[in-house]
């Protein structure tokens, strides 16, 4: 979208950000572009977490600098389907019915806690927070291992560190 002020916006579907690019006239020279990029809203770098089947995990939405928040929602999958709305006040459990039963969120500071977890609960979460000041994202890639799972990353693990010692004739009591 080219607007009369040579602004063009680009939505950033994968990392979900949007950029604002200028076209300015630069003295001395003929046709060159000087891209400016401002982020609209905010995004945090994608956190890690682990937890074992039938555990609970609690995904942290860190809205202790946010002074007024008019609404948060939680989604599963990139672009996927909500499983918590805190304007409904509710958990979308129905949406999705692998979380039926096993979701609380927490309106004052943006949590969400899974409870029971299961293998096909492993995925990317994000939430999306409106605010007085913009938009704000999180991301978080959780893993949910399972005991086979669990035993047979750590052993495997194990084995490879034996092979790659006794190749160097180094001996593993």
């Amino acid at each position: 979208m080219v607007s009369l002020n040579n602004t063009v916006k680009i939505h950033n579907v994968i990392q979900n950000k949007q950029f604002t690019l200028l076209q300015m006239p630069a003295k001395g020279t003929k046709g060159l572009i000087i891209a400016v990029v401002t982020l609209i809203g905010r995004s945090n770098p994608l956190k890690s977490v682990s937890v074992m089947k039938g555990g609970s995990v609690t995904l942290n939405a860190n809205l202790t600098q946010i002074q007024e928040i008019n609404k948060i929602v939680w989604r599963f999958g990139v672009k996927g389907p909500i499983i918590a709305d805190s304007s409904e006040n509710v958990t979308l459990s129905n949406n999705t019915e692998i979380f039926r039963y096993r979701l609380q969120l927490n309106n004052q500071n943006g949590s969400l806690t899974i409870k029971n977890m299961r293998t096909k609960h492993s995925g990317l979460y994000e939430v999306q927070i409106n605010h007085n000041t913009g938009t704000s994202y999180n991301k978080f890639n959780v893993t949910v291992f399972g005991e086979d799972t669990f035993f047979s990353k750590l052993f495997s693990n194990v084995v490879m560190l034996i092979l790659y010692n006794s190749s160097r004739k180094i001996q593993i009591v």
